[in-house]
C-alpha cells in the first residue's frame, strides 16, 4: 500500500509503496481514500513538535482528514455497507501519533465518520469533489477549543 509517511524525526516524510494493509477489525470500517486535506497539525506532526506530548510510533501516516469510498465493513458494522461515500476525520493521537488518511486505504471506527449527502457528492460525477476532505476539521477544532476554555459558545 502507498502512503505518505514520516519514518523517523531524522528524516523528511516522504510517500512509501512498501506498507501492508490495514486490518479491518469487527467494528471498524475499511476506506479507499480519495482525497484528504493539510492541516496545521500535519505540519506538527511532520516536524516532530508533538513529540515529548504523545508517543510516535514509526511509520507515522500523516493526514487527518479525508473522503473516500467503503471498500470492507467489519462484522458488528451497520451504518456502512460497501461502496458508501464518506468523510471523516482520523485524531492525531489514539493514543499514539501512527495513522493518519494521507495513505490509499485507512481503518477506522463506525462512529468516527459521517456519510456523505448526494448534494455534496454524486456519483455522476467523474470524480469526487476535493472539499468534503476538509470538512472535519474546523467543527473539530470548535468542539477541542470550547472543551479546553469550557465555553459555551
Amino acid at each position: 500500500m502507498r502512503a505518505f509517511t514520516l519514518d523517523s524525526f531524522d528524516t523528511p516524510p516522504g510517500l512509501r509503496e512498501d506498507l501492508p494493509a490495514p486490518m479491518l477489525e469487527d467494528s471498524e470500517v475499511l476506506v479507499r481514500v480519495l482525497t484528504s486535506s493539510v492541516n496545521g497539525v500535519d505540519g506538527a506532526i511532520a516536524v516532530g513538535m508533538l513529540n515529548g506530548m504523545v508517543d510516535y510510533e514509526f511509520p507515522v501516516v500523516l493526514g487527518r482528514d479525508f473522503a473516500g469510498v467503503v471498500e470492507q465493513v467489519g462484522s458488528r458494522v451497520t451504518r456502512y455497507a460497501e461502496c458508501d461515500e464518506l468523510y471523516g476525520f482520523l485524531p492525531h493521537a489514539n493514543p499514539t501519533v501512527h495513522d493518519g488518511s494521507w495513505a490509499e486505504l485507512i481503518v477506522f471506527p463506525e462512529a468516527t465518520s459521517s456519510r456523505a449527502s448526494r448534494r455534496v457528492w454524486s456519483q455522476r460525477r467523474p470524480t469526487p469533489p476535493r472539499w468534503p476532505a476538509s470538512l472535519p476539521c474546523p467543527p473539530w477544532t470548535r468542539w477541542t477549543s470550547r472543551k479546553a476554555t469550557r465555553s459555551s459558545w
